[in-house]
């Protein structure tokens, strides 16, 4: 996109073709809300991949709202007047129709990653915005809500970018037990596995810093025991 991308107008609106080409943030945002009526709604349930329409609508503004936290499916059942095992169902509808996808937590264990709950994110930040009912505010930079939304951009893009070169990296994010976290852990066949902490922050906090320093040593001893 060179110099036509502009980064505010991107966490606003996300990056369909139909977005970046509109005329007007109007537009885009017509264009946003056809697709969600749509696609989202109408053409999964003329597939019949839902039977309910009204838990599954609430279900697509919970989850918006739940983007890149852990999953909690009873929570959002309860939310949506659902059990959790519908929930469930509901996100693999989302990842089979490639409309987000699920990062897994990082272990050195494959058995306890697969024990262990993921984050889910949509696959454009506009759609999201949108069906946050945030899409009309603008992206304010310095605010909570803006280093979230930054966040979902950064992982987008280096998911995007592992498929387009087609790298056999596995993506995963880390959460300790002691509430310590990374917000993306990209394990490189051959290669030293990198841990990469996103903050839309001017300034680097050395308590971060400290964070990577010691979490970085720990999975050294953690991969030298195993």
């Amino acid at each position: 996109m060179a110099d036509d991308f502009d980064l505010l107008e991107t966490l606003q609106y996300g990056s369909l073709p139909e977005i970046v080409n509109a005329s007007s943030r109007e537009e885009a945002q017509e264009t946003l809300r056809a697709y969600v009526n749509t696609y989202l709604r109408e053409e999964i349930l003329i597939e019949q991949l839902v039977r309910n329409v009204t838990p599954f609508r609430k279900f697509l503004e919970v989850d918006a709202q739940c983007n890149g936290q852990i999953i909690n499916y009873a929570k959002i059942g309860r939310d949506c007047g659902v059990d959790g095992t519908a929930i469930e169902r509901y996100f693999q509808i989302l990842e089979d129709t490639h409309v987000g996808f699920t990062l897994q937590p990082f272990h050195l264990s494959i058995r306890k990653r697969q024990a262990q709950k993921p984050k889910f994110y949509f696959f454009d930040l506009g759609l999201r915005r949108f069906l946050e009912g945030l899409i009309s505010f603008p992206a304010v930079e310095g605010n909570f809500q803006f280093g979230k939304i930054f966040e979902h951009f950064i992982i987008l893009e280096i998911m995007l970018l592992t498929e387009y070169y087609k790298k056999d990296f596995r993506l995963s994010f880390l959460m300790t037990k002691e509430n310590a976290k990374i917000n993306l852990i990209v394990e490189r066949p051959g290669q030293k596995t990198l841990a990469i902490e996103i903050k839309s922050a001017k300034f680097v906090d050395e308590v971060e810093i400290a964070k990577m320093q010691r979490l970085g040593s720990a999975h050294r001893r953690s991969s030298k025991d195993s």
